[in-house]
């Protein structure tokens, strides 16, 4: 009757296969990752349906904890003696670390087994070459699947957010993606929320707009360093957004996310378990080639399929729909339970030959899961777990041992505890160990210094049990170790906190939560007059101070707070008064419970009084009540110390206001004061407790930030402050102004070891900021410091410069192309160095400029031109018109017209023939101030000029508006006549505009015929420029224009 139970369901099963195989399945990563278990599933439920008989090896490498390169060689040594009497048939192996370790070492610890690979990224033929039997699955995300599927559910969307933090894996996803971009670029725009701060994310995805979607590629750490799990970095995805979320991985699909075309760690595990079975049923070609398409399948969540609308008639047939709690119709069930029934005849047969086929593998499989979950448990365990024999050698070792000591598990086996000690200690602990071995007793919480491999000691708390052999006889012992280094240190750290508060000149007091008091300190026994500890202990904490409302005050800040600070009138034993310092605050244990209460006190009845008024006048600026330079410097030299004692840093942050002198000088003294004064209340409200913000002079602030961990911390709050600055604009008493501020960050004791030399370099810092269009910050760097010091060298020669005579002018020629005559010239500063030798213009202007020499310069500019071009004015070819440049701060000064009527008077230099050449920018800060001072300019006869038309605030509007003469077209758009086709036509409008507004024309940097005869083709007849002289001194301006250059004249163009 067997027999023919058999044969039958022979008849339905052919394809079993009897002979036992042995299959190794190696993950790079822990089971712990979802990746990981839904590869592994997919994987050991294929090939437990297609190989029942086949034994599965598994094997976690955990490389997210461990860095391959140094556990490769551990796992090697490993691996060869777990399996050294093993012979596997194929090895099975997910993600790149487990075939990089097979590709290093397949050859020599299982030589010739086939290999079998998944979760391959960026996948090349190379990655295998002179390697054989290797073959596998690629894994590749379907970014164009993926936002295929999306636009097709939302055809409405025209904007898709991709969301991605800054890891390099991260990065590299959306290089790829970038890659695909342009294949949907005529449908939607493309917004990247790249590596933001939590708070900054949640707000972009609020702020999108209802025709939106966002892809999630990978944020699971943010700007701050925080790390987030998946579920985390989902719900912040979709809790902050009323926009669908789609993903490109199967173990985003949760927690909101709508769903994707995803790479499957389970369809990676079964394609790869498929190629396996292959081999192993001999099936040709005897080892496949690698599957290059990565086998993405359409997953979708059904609660967020529900939450958009979306029916399941809408999505790609084969989609796996996730969280579906039924989905079946009643028919749909009854058709269920006919299948059911129909199969119940097979499935009795199919019983019995399971029965007798698998009792092995069943038996196998359930030691192997007992031995799996035992070594799961081992594995991830925070303990050392270990084994020894009876003669204390280790038989097992966990791999925590190596976090403990430093040894790999290997490298412990047959060694004894005792040889991981010191010396001095190694006997006794073996005599302990021995005295327990000999009764089979076990022992609980002995204490043992251990040497780490580095050589450190460990302190260890061991705990083990006895185990018999089936004789009873003692086989050996299994315990944990724990490492209880910390904890000693603390305990140490406790002992030591307590002598400092007994010998503390601080008054100390201690009470229980009810305010019952614990301990008190002989300094607060003499402050308060007492005698004895028993005078105090058991009584009110706060029977101390005298004033009971303030007490109740602080009874509620330590309710609510935690801590509370501040002054208190105390009464001694005799009734005497005294004023304290009081700082009180709840002590609690690490968990955050709170312990008891703590207070110490300072007795500033003498001194206080006079160090208010002291600290009033020494420490705070009058203007803001900030701290001031010499408060500042005392915090900076504390929290350099604490930097210190903490192995920490400390942060400067250098804030300079942006234009506040412009609208210092707008507005008025008083309205700038009123500007700081909010200024400084704002920042107050920024910083916390131990940050020190102060007013360093003028318009500048610095924050001090001690304790910083890191620069992203600092970055972050620097943004912060540019934020509070700029969140509203500033009422100046009814004048609203908007105002930002430039940072220069220093941190010590990376950029220097002392307060001068920091300030100094948060400065240069700050000056690179402002450099780069301001309200910005900048962290110092050397190269900055470099840079600074050879500017400083460059001002420190300039003012030298000015004293010794070391400028000169010359004079580039103007001429009218109509007469052939020289009208004008424009003069043009030059510094000859006796150490530099001639520096350039746009060297030593801009630091001219920022340092504020500019305005001595100029003055000296103008009035040796105006005093050299007097003597022109005698020639017989009638007088010339004289062209000086003129500086923003020039123009800005209050008595600017003033100074030049000054010139014009010492000079003789008829004001007719003066022409001054401005930016456009000058005038275009404050309009009205500026039509002002230039229509004083032409009341007295001096003509206007704009220098470098349109290459700044260009407007029709300001050329109907100023008082202006002349345009002089730009060397920028003259230089690459006739070649560049956009150059020559903003010339001829720019003429054109000219000629329609009645305004005089002259063109610079005029060097070739073509740009000569372009020109005056136009209409523009004024010009100068290397074409018809370079600038001359001033003893060769009368010869020049004696001469009569031959000018070609060019006839106006129709």
């Amino acid at each position: 009757m067997k027999k023919s139970l058999l044969l039958v369901v022979l008849l339905f099963l052919p394809s079993v296969v009897f002979a036992q195989q042995n299959i190794l399945i190696l993950h790079s990563y822990h089971s712990g990752y979802e990746w990981t278990r839904t590869v592994e599933s997919g994987m050991t439920d294929f090939l437990t349906k297609k190989l029942p008989a086949a034994e599965l090896f598994l094997e976690e490498m955990d490389t997210k904890r461990h860095a391959p390169e140094q556990i490769f060689p551990q796992l090697r040594s490993f691996y060869a003696q777990k399996y050294a009497d093993t012979r596997f048939d194929l090895i099975l192996c997910s993600d790149d670390n487990a075939l990089d370790f097979l590709l290093a070492y397949r050859d020599t610890l299982f030589p010739g087994v086939p290999v079998v690979f998944c979760g391959i990224n960026n996948f090349t033929d190379e990655r295998i070459a002179g390697h054989q039997g290797f073959t596998g699955v690629i894994e590749a995300k379907d970014y164009a699947g993926t936002l295929d599927i999306a636009l097709e559910l939302h055809p409405d969307t025209r904007q898709v957010a991709l969301v991605s933090d800054r890891t390099p894996s991260s990065l590299a996803n959306l290089q790829r993606l970038r890659k695909v971009m342009p294949l949907f670029a005529k449908r939607v725009d493309f917004v990247e929320l790249l590596g933001l701060s939590v708070p900054d994310l949640q707000k972009a995805l609020k702020q999108l707009p209802t025709e939106a979607i966002v892809l999630h590629l990978d944020y699971f750490r943010d700007a701050d360093g925080r790390y987030y799990t998946v579920p985390e970095s989902n719900a912040l995805h979709s809790q902050h957004s009323d926009r669908p979320v789609y993903a490109c991985t199967d173990f985003k699909i949760r927690a909101g996310v709508v769903g994707g075309r995803v790479v499957s760690g389970r369809q990676q595990g079964e394609t790869a378990a498929h190629l396996a079975v292959h081999i192993l049923t001999g099936k040709s070609p005897k080892i496949p080639p690698v599957v290059l398409q990565s086998p993405n399948i359409y997953m979708f969540d059904y609660q967020a399929l529900q939450r958009f609308g979306i029916g399941s008639d809408r999505l790609p047939e084969g989609s796996v729909i996730l969280n579906d709690s039924d989905r079946r119709t009643p028919e749909q069930k009854q058709q269920l339970w006919l299948a059911m029934a129909s199969t119940g005849a097979f499935a009795l047969l199919a019983l019995a030959l399971s029965v007798v086929l698998c009792e092995r593998r069943v038996t196998t499989k359930a030691l192997r899961k007992s031995e799996d979950r035992f070594r799961s448990l081992v594995e991830t365990a925070s303990d050392w777990i270990w084994e020894v024999d009876t003669t204390g050698r280790y038989t097992y070792a966990s791999a925590r041992v190596q976090d403990l000591l430093g040894y790999a598990p290997a490298e412990v086996l047959g060694k004894t505890p005792f040889e991981l000690m010191p010396l001095a200690i190694a006997k006794k602990s073996q005599e302990k160990f021995q005295s327990f071995a000999d009764s089979g007793q076990p022992f609980y919480l002995m204490e043992n210094v251990n040497l780490h491999q580095d050589g450190r000691e460990i302190v260890l708390e061991t705990s083990g049990v006895p185990f018999f052999d089936e004789h009873g006889k003692l086989a050996g012992y299994r315990g944990v170790d724990r490492d209880i280094t910390d904890r000693k240190r603390i305990q140490e750290e406790l002992h030591l906190a307590k002598y400092a508060l007994d010998s503390s000149l601080a008054p100390t007091i201690m009470s229980d939560l009810q305010g019952r008091t614990t301990y008190v300190n002989k300094a607060f026994l003499d402050i308060a007059g007492h005698s004895s500890e028993e005078e105090v202990l058991g009584s009110d904490a706060f029977a101390f101070h005298v004033n009971s409302n303030k007490v109740s005050l602080v009874r509620e800040a330590l309710k609510n707070k935690g801590e509370w600070r501040g002054e208190l009138l105390a009464k001694t034993k005799e009734g005497l008064e005294i004023d304290v310092e009081l700082l009180s605050n709840i002590v609690k244990n690490p968990a955050g419970e709170p312990l008891a209460r703590m207070g110490s006190f300072l007795d500033i009845t003498e001194k206080k009084k006079a160090e208010q008024e002291v600290r009033r006048l020494a420490y705070f600026d009058d203007l803001t009540g900030l701290p001031n330079r010499t408060l500042l410097m005392d915090h900076m030299e504390l929290a350099f110390g604490s930097a210190v004692r903490a192995s920490n840093s400390a942060a400067v942050l250098l804030l300079d206001l942006d234009n506040f002198k412009q609208i210092n000088d707008t507005l008025g003294h008083a309205k700038g004061d009123l500007l700081l004064k909010q200024v400084a209340q704002r920042l107050r409200t920024e910083i916390r407790k131990g940050e020190t913000v102060a007013r360093w002079g003028g318009d500048e602030f610095v924050l001090l930030l001690p304790d910083v961990n890191n620069e992203m911390a600092v970055a972050s709050v620097a943004r912060k402050i540019m934020e509070l600055l700029t969140e509203h604009t500033y009422d100046l008493d009814g004048s609203e102004v908007y105002s930002s501020a430039s940072i220069g960050i220093a941190l010590y004791p990376q950029n220097g070891l002392d307060s001068e030399t920091l300030l100094k370099h948060a400065d240069t810092a700050m000056y690179e900021a402002k450099k780069d269009g301001r309200n910005d910050y900048h962290f110092f760097s050397e190269q900055m410091h470099q840079k600074a010091i050879e500017r400083h060298t460059l001002e420190g020669c300039l003012h030298r410069a000015l004293g010794r005579g070391e400028f000169f002018l010359v004079y580039q020629p103007q001429l009218d192309l109509l007469t052939g005559e020289t009208v004008g010239m424009e003069a043009l500063v030059r510094w000859q160095s006796p150490d530099r030798g001639l520096v350039s213009p746009a060297e030593f202007i801009p630091v001219a400029e920022d340092s504020g020499l500019i305005r001595p310069l100029g003055e000296w500019i103008l009035r040796t031109a105006c005093r050299e071009a007097v003597a022109w004015q005698r020639l017989d070819r009638g007088p010339l018109r004289l062209a000086v440049n003129l500086s923003a701060q020039q123009f800005r000064q209050p008595d600017f017209v003033e100074r030049i009527e000054e010139v014009l008077q010492e000079t003789g230099l008829d004001p007719q023939l003066l022409e001054l050449e401005l930016t456009e920018s000058v005038f275009m800060e404050n309009r009205e101030a500026a039509i002002e001072v230039l229509v004083d300019l032409k009341a007295r006869g001096i003509q206007i000029a704009i220098d470098d038309f349109g290459t700044g605030y260009s407007s029709l509007s300001y050329l109907k508006n100023f008082p202006i003469d002349r345009i002089k077209i730009a060397q920028e758009f003259v230089r690459d006549i006739p070649a560049d086709p956009n150059d020559m036509a903003i010339v001829s409008a720019t003429i054109a505009m000219a000629e329609s507004l009645g305004l005089k024309l002259i063109a610079e940097g005029v060097e070739t015929l073509e740009q000569l005869e372009f020109l005056q083709q136009q209409g523009c007849q004024e010009m100068q420029g290397y074409y018809f002289s370079r600038p001359l001194p001033a003893d060769q301006v009368a010869d020049f224009c004696r001469q009569q250059p031959c000018l070609v004249m060019v006839p106006k163009a129709d």
